[in-house]
């Protein structure tokens, strides 16, 4: 689409919305209009062409959004598609709106919603690539975050006070900002949070998660072929463990894969290992979602009944153990032993 002399690339995705328009519809007013919405993680696809194809192929057999179950990973088609059909946009209209996009000289114009489909605030700006960036940081993400990860809930450490909750924000209104309105004015509301420092959101793809899954050992060969990259590496990890509590601990190599991944791709990646039996089957084993600039992660268990799993206390640093001296182990060993346990489970 054009705008004055600038020329904007829409992408098809932006934050936690994707739309299958090929070109705008026109609204009353004559501005050029583009619909994003929330589709389930399952429905995702680096490849775009292959995310009509998911939703075309998953409209055959669930007719609306509500239908999908959302833990469902949809195994990757073998051809993309250029459209949706009937039964496939149809599908696509039922998924809760995420965003609508605005263009009309000269402002561009945001609305951002919540799941619940209520209007969140309105960004205007007269530069797309001066507010995208900041808008997709706001509040209501977080909450389409939950969405998202409600079926892998149990992989991130609670907030204390809101329990299951995978992404921090923080208050840092910006509505009075100059980066705001050196192009034009902003109206939304001054107290909307965004995104804290330790997670990353970028534009497009919006938020980005860290997932550190245990590698099982008898496929730890096949998986040192894959080739490391920003986004998926095999790290030679160390594992502790104490038998019993006046035991010492006990030090071993454990690998673990890391995957740095949109938001919306967790699951894929989490379905992938399960597929080529790459997870390690142990409960203790770390299958963790993190936030991408968080402090590092020291995966703890606790056992209630050490002659049942075999461990009284375990842990798994991310580290190799030729990195951690006697004294970085102890240290290790001292912090983990002083942590308050948790209560024990009724009997």
């Amino acid at each position: 689409m054009t705008e004055g002399p600038e020329q904007i690339s829409l992408p098809t995705q932006i934050g936690f919305g994707w739309t299958p328009q090929r070109g705008p519809t026109v609204d009353e007013d004559g501005g050029m209009v583009f619909e994003y919405r929330y589709i389930p993680s399952g429905l995702w696809m680096i490849d775009g062409s292959k995310i009509f194809a998911q939703i075309n192929r998953a409209a055959n057999v669930y007719a609306t959004f509500d239908e999908y179950p959302p833990d469902l990973i949809g195994e990757e088609p073998p051809d993309g598609q250029l459209e949706l059909t009937p039964a496939g946009l149809a599908f696509f209209q039922s998924c809760p709106l995420y965003a609508r996009f605005h263009a009309k000289q000269p402002y561009i114009t945001w609305t951002a919603y919540r799941p619940d489909g209520e209007k969140c605030f309105v960004a205007r700006s007269g530069n797309f690539g001066t507010m995208m960036p900041h808008a997709i940081t706001c509040t209501p993400i977080e909450l389409w975050a939950k969405v998202c990860f409600e079926p892998w809930g149990h992989l991130f450490e609670p907030h204390p006070t809101h329990g299951f909750w995978p992404m921090h924000m923080q208050e840092a209104p910006q509505a009075n900002s100059k980066e705001w309105i050196s192009h034009g004015p902003l109206e939304r509301p001054e107290s909307v949070p965004t995104a804290q420092i330790t997670e990353r959101v970028e534009f497009p793809f919006g938020l980005f998660k860290t997932v550190y899954a245990s590698v099982a050992w008898d496929h730890v060969e096949t998986c040192k072929s894959y080739p490391s990259t920003d986004e998926m590496e095999l790290m030679k990890c160390s594992l502790a463990v104490r038998r019993a509590e006046a035991d010492p601990f006990e030090w071993k190599d454990h690998w673990v894969f890391r995957f740095t991944v949109p938001a919306q791709y967790v699951g894929r990646m989490l379905h992938w290992m399960h597929k080529n039996e790459f997870e390690h089957p142990g409960t203790w084993s770390v299958r963790s979602v993190v936030p991408v600039f968080g402090p590092e992660l020291v995966d703890v268990k606790f056992n209630f009944t050490p002659e049942v799993g075999g461990y009284e206390t375990l842990f798994i640093v991310l580290k190799p153990l030729e990195e951690l001296d006697m004294s970085a182990r102890l240290q290790y060993e001292m912090d983990v032993s002083h942590m308050d346990r948790p209560e024990r489970p009724p009997e």
